[in-house]
């Protein structure tokens, strides 16, 4: 699954103000999809003022297509953080966002246990993009299947 987040704050007004982040498990085949609907909470669905976005994660790319975008405040959202789940992550590993156009820097990249953290990426939430890595080993199966139960915990 790839799992939209926002940063919270003390009321649901403020923390819409926040950056949004993605929460990415691949399954055995280290792939993973979600999706974000997204609008004001209180506005009816038939007025069309509502944004859509579908997330993949195939082949060592991440990618967010914008399906449906007429809530105007997206224009002022961004993704700050996205979290992926591998085994024992590599220094080695390059992040390259929208076709090569802009390697992510040593200051981008966190590496914990079981996990990468992209952090302060500050890609706007109405366009779509695309976060590839390369990586010798990250393809053959270092990320952790997060399908499979371990020790009792699905």
């Amino acid at each position: 699954y790839i799992i939209p987040t926002q940063d919270p704050a003390n009321t649901t007004e403020f923390s819409r103000q926040n950056p949004f982040g993605v929460i990415v498990a691949p399954n055995e085949d280290n792939e993973a999809r979600g999706d974000l609907f997204y609008d004001n909470g209180y506005t009816d669905l038939d007025l069309d003022k509502y944004y859509y976005a579908t997330f993949t994660l195939r082949e060592n790319i991440l990618k967010m297509n914008i399906e449906h975008n007429t809530y105007q405040d997206m224009s002022n959202k961004v993704l700050n953080t996205v979290r992926i789940f591998v085994k024992n992550p590599s220094k080695e590993i390059r992040f390259y966002i929208n076709d090569n156009t802009q390697s992510l820097s040593s200051d981008n990249i966190v590496l914990e246990e079981n996990q990468i953290v992209l952090k302060n990426l500050n890609l706007p939430m109405d366009k779509s993009f695309e976060i590839k890595w390369s990586l010798a080993d990250f393809s053959k199966n270092v990320l952790v299947d997060c399908s499979v139960q371990t020790n009792g915990i699905e």
